[in-house]
């Protein structure tokens, strides 16, 4: 119970991005010119997604391996998620993977490493 509740929010968070990242292309509001907002959106969810990962894990004490590895698993964990769900969008009607996606996915992971380690750490 302990893990989930320093990991609630971050569950959560990763279930948004997979309902918003997987939502069919009819569904997404005409972005027009915003491409440069998306590439943004995704760097900025995945950015907060791993900081409340590795604050998460790293809060826990049940699982001892998360507590003193949160950092890696936690960025190895977004950024596999994040190809993940580019290639499940293959399956969602009007969506396609994209290199750009996954290049900003990762983008926001190593920005919310950053984000950590400044709070955090300095």
């Amino acid at each position: 119970m302990e893990f989930v509740r320093y990991n609630l929010f971050g569950i959560l968070w990763g279930l948004l991005i997979a309902f918003l990242v997987l939502l069919p292309g009819q569904e997404m509001p005409p972005t027009g010119d915003l491409l440069l907002f998306d590439r943004v959106a995704h760097a900025f969810v995945f950015m907060v997604w791993v900081l409340m990962l590795i604050v998460g894990f790293r809060k826990q004490t049940t699982f001892l391996y998360l507590h003193y590895y949160a950092e890696r698993v936690a960025i190895v964990t977004a950024i596999l998620y994040g190809a993940l769900l580019e290639v499940l969008q293959f399956a969602s009607v009007g969506r396609t993977f994209e290199w750009e996606d996954l290049l900003m996915n990762t983008v926001g992971v190593l920005l919310g490493w950053m984000l950590f380690v400044l709070i955090y750490k300095l």
